[in-house]
């Protein structure tokens, strides 16, 4: 039975239909058209959107022609690199051009390290995180000693503007969570619970 006739009955018959029913209940419209649950003769129906699960990877090596990797960036094996393109018209400094940025995964340290620029400001620490992940800008390896120059994460999260700070949040966020589907399968496949009483 699947989701949507569930929820008309009213109850799901086992706890994996339960988490297929609320995924399934919390998507937005365009990520129910990706699933296919959404159709052309429904009112809500929208354009298929391409989700950051969608892209495919690129062999390594094979960056696009607009990023400059520096020499000296060592990237970690088996981490998928990320990279990112500011157009100058929508930064908050037109005038410097096109930006570009090389971005990855953060580990359980780099975390550690970002909560703790905080300075017990919760609000801060998305953007934070965000930041983390930046290791390269504009072909030049990020330093995270507060000098000025071009390597400088706050002077480039300043000058991109809030429309890009909110994409690379939103690519941070996409990127450090479990996919729908892969939270259905964790909830279903993943987890055991047993009274021990």
């Amino acid at each position: 039975m699947n989701a949507a006739a569930q929820r008309q009955r009213g109850k799901p018959d086992t706890f994996a239909d339960a988490v297929r029913a609320t995924v399934s209940t919390n998507l937005t419209l365009e990520e129910k058209a990706l699933l296919g649950e959404v159709g052309p003769e429904s009112s809500d129906a929208v354009e298929p959107i391409l989700a950051i699960d969608d892209v495919e990877p690129r062999p390594h090596g094979t960056h696009p022609a607009w990023v400059v990797v520096p020499p000296n960036l060592a990237m970690p094996p088996e981490v998928l690199v990320t990279y990112v393109r500011c157009k100058a018209k929508l930064t908050r400094i037109p005038s410097k051009g096109d930006r570009s940025i090389i971005i990855w995964g953060l580990t359980a340290s780099e975390e550690m390290v970002s909560l703790k620029r905080c300075m017990g400001e919760n609000l801060r620490s998305v953007s934070e995180m965000t930041k983390m992940t930046i290791r390269a800008i504009d072909g030049v390896k990020v330093d995270w000693s507060g000098r000025p120059g071009p390597g400088n994460v706050n002077t480039f999260w300043d000058e991109i503007g809030p429309a890009y700070r909110q994409q690379l949040i939103n690519v941070y966020l996409k990127t450090h969570a479990l996919s729908s589907e892969d939270q259905a399968d964790f909830f279903v496949n993943c987890l055991h619970i047993e009274d021990v009483s």
